[in-house]
């Protein structure tokens, strides 16, 4: 699934798969690939876990353009 998000004030296209491990994803972003923790927050908010750094991140969808 590729998600558009807002870091920092910086917009970023990212793709997000699930990893073979539970509660792993790999996150794609400008051709470079990570595989991080995840776990949901509740229902539109991902907690992602990168080397000792958390994001979170929050889900909203996107209009009809």
């Amino acid at each position: 699934m590729s998600v558009d998000v807002t870091v920092n004030g910086r917009q970023w296209t990212i793709a997000l798969e699930p990893a073979e491990q539970p509660g792993r994803f790999t996150v794609t972003t400008k051709g470079k690939r990570r595989s991080v923790d995840a776990s949901w927050i509740d229902a539109e908010t991902l907690s992602l876990i990168d080397g000792g750094r958390k994001y979170e991140i929050r889900l909203q969808p996107r209009g009809n353009n």
